[in-house]
């Protein structure tokens, strides 16, 4: 609904253009233009070493593929804002988020190993992470800005914010899921595969409990920068690299029964941490905003045909990580 010009009545005046949520369309659209172009990026990743310097390269392609597409959308449609709330957020709630985060790091590490544990079962050749152990204090900064903040910011506004705000029209749960599974096919790993999807569900978690995409992005951030700090001052010095199998590199790290015990104690912290951010948002009377009526998603040909690029793109982003642990290249 467009913004009142002239006011019939006084009271006229205290209506604002109405919240109106992306068409499953152009939300599609948009996600697809981001998985191209980053594949793309990919590539010439690989062909220009330069551009891997302390992660600046992937940060604008990430600014220049998914935010500033996602603004300009927003900033062309009247409503579109609040309805993918892109709206402020209150600072216990933000803090809180930022908290989710952090406690979700430990969590979604050992579920990491449970899953490379699975993978080595199979026989898998599980990469080696990078490390930042030595990183001097401006290539750290560098690489919170470039790794932490800003995917936070891109992927969120561009996930949590418009493809939720079009999947929403089928129900709030249904958003939740498939967010969650673009966000983990945006990225293409199979060895990171359960731990992306856990975390586009606890994002989807902190977009609601704030009512606000900007808790998305606080958790998102705490997630990223915690992992690089974690990465920079804790290292181990024990490589996966090291060791012909995961499980021998497991056993190094003190065995199965402590990668249990990591696991009981973290999943307590998140689980913690959501309970105080849902308290939070019953204390402040704001409401999850959920579609009580969801609607059929009715798709026209063109949003079939982008649907059917996104499968097809991310299929062959998953069957390229396969060949690559499992020996085919």
């Amino acid at each position: 609904m467009p913004p009142f010009r002239k006011y019939a009545y006084p009271m006229d005046a205290e209506y604002r253009p109405w919240p109106r949520r992306p068409k499953v369309f152009d939300a599609l659209a948009l996600y697809l233009l981001a998985m191209a172009g980053l594949l793309v990026f990919t590539c010439l990743r690989a062909a220009i070493p330069a551009l891997n310097r302390y992660g600046i390269g992937g940060a604008a392609a990430e600014v220049m593929l998914l935010l500033l597409p996602c603004l300009r959308f927003i900033r062309g449609h009247d409503g579109a804002k609040p309805a993918v709330r892109l709206v402020p957020i209150d600072a216990q709630t933000g803090l809180l988020c930022a908290l989710l985060g952090l406690c979700c790091v430990h969590f979604a590490s050992c579920l990491g190993d449970w899953w490379c544990l699975l993978l080595d079962a199979l026989g898998a050749r599980i990469p080696q992470g990078a490390s930042l152990a030595g990183a001097g204090a401006w290539e750290l900064a560098l690489r919170v800005l470039a790794q932490g903040l800003v995917p936070a910011v891109c992927e969120e506004i561009l996930l949590r914010g418009v493809v939720f705000s079009a999947m929403e029209r089928r129900g709030t749960r249904f958003a939740l899921f498939v967010s969650a599974v673009l966000f983990a096919a945006l990225h293409g790993s199979f060895t990171a595969l359960p731990v992306q999807l856990l975390m586009g569900l606890v994002f989807g978690f902190a977009t609601l409990a704030g009512a606000s995409v900007l808790g998305a992005v606080l958790c998102h951030g705490g997630y990223n920068i915690w992992l690089l700090l974690r990465s920079a001052w804790f290292d181990s010095g024990l490589r996966a690299g090291d060791y012909a199998r995961w499980t021998d590199y497991l056993n190094a790290r003190g065995g199965v029964g402590q990668l249990a015990l990591s696991t009981a104690i973290s999943l307590v912290f998140v689980c913690g941490a959501m309970v105080l951010l849902r308290r939070a948002r019953q204390r402040h009377r704001r409401p999850l905003n959920p579609m009580l009526r969801p609607r059929p998603l009715a798709m026209d040909t063109h949003t079939m045909m982008v649907l059917v690029s996104i499968c097809v793109t991310a299929s062959a982003l998953y069957l390229t990580d396969l060949l690559g642990l499992f020996g085919g290249l």
